[in-house]
């Protein structure tokens, strides 16, 4: 429960939303270039094998490289920068909820939060993938390739019928949007004079410069 007096305004969660992406593009960009450092192991044993023990042993050296920088970035929190590099990009600094710099207290409360994310993220993640994969041509490979089959028997010529595709892949995104991610991003919005529920823990949050 908040106790600390709140006398600064909250940036709005799109713009914050923006950083976090922003963020987790930089720290992809850096795993991308850690990885091809990275040695290369023999192929798969047979055709059934996704990954070999050289792809186990070189995501999780990844794994272990993003806690690494993730932590690195939280350190920029405690400069006079006040915020992280996709914070900084889009003008946002973190304050404690009085209107104070913020200490060692509230960025520790924020970087184990966010240390906790990426552990649940990516520890199971090619597992996820390979599911998600699968699950996503299960779903969508009737509905498309019968659609293609009844265009390709109606005559209607490639150009076109790829396009029909791409405009019904756009609506499948919209309506996921709409009915899904919209809704979520909804119920996390703002609460209590703005803050979310990690601000109020922590009793800090991000404001415009």
């Amino acid at each position: 429960m908040m106790t600390t007096e709140l006398v600064i305004t909250p940036a709005g969660w799109p713009r914050r939303l923006a950083a976090l992406f922003c963020d987790y593009a930089l720290l992809g960009i850096a795993l991308w270039l850690i990885s091809t450092q990275q040695p290369s192991g023999p192929p798969p044993a047979d055709a059934m094998s996704f990954y070999t023990a050289q792809d186990f042993k070189n995501y999780f050296s990844l794994v272990g490289y993003a806690l690494c920088l993730c932590s690195l970035a939280f350190l920029l929190v405690l400069t006079p920068l006040r915020s992280t590099l996709g914070q900084a990009l889009f003008r946002l600094r973190l304050v404690a909820l009085d209107g104070n710099d913020v200490t060692i207290r509230h960025v520790t409360h924020r970087w184990r939060v966010a240390l906790a994310t990426l552990i649940f993220i990516m520890v199971p993640g090619p597992v996820i993938a390979l599911l998600i994969g699968a699950v996503t041509a299960a779903i969508l490979s009737v509905p498309f390739s019968t659609s293609d089959a009844v265009l390709r028997q109606a005559g209607i010529p490639d150009a076109l019928r790829l396009a029909a595709h791409g405009l019904s892949f756009l609506a499948l995104i919209l309506a996921l949007w709409h009915g899904l991610i919209r809704r979520y991003l909804l119920v996390h919005k703002h609460r209590s004079a703005g803050l979310t529920r990690l601000d109020r823990r922590s009793e800090s949050t991000h404001v415009a410069r």
